[in-house]
């Protein structure tokens, strides 16, 4: 199987908690992916890693599945 990358552009979008500190992010064009970290930066680095593991996880499955 040949990896292919491509670009999108999405724009993150933070919400952060102000009772215990941190922030939830997803992005505007994936609403339905949601990650969280202790900084922006951290948030943003784990949803970078979320998106990619859910589309590593469809590109794997069968259509039925899907």
């Amino acid at each position: 199987m040949n990896t292919v990358l491509i670009t999108i552009p999405v724009t993150p979008i933070y919400v952060e908690d102000l009772k215990i500190g941190g922030f939830t992010v997803y992005f505007k064009e994936f609403p339905d992916i949601v990650s969280q970290g202790e900084t922006q930066e951290e948030a943003l680095e784990n949803i970078k890693n979320t998106v990619f593991d859910v589309f590593k996880y469809k590109n794997t499955q069968p259509e039925d599945l899907l």
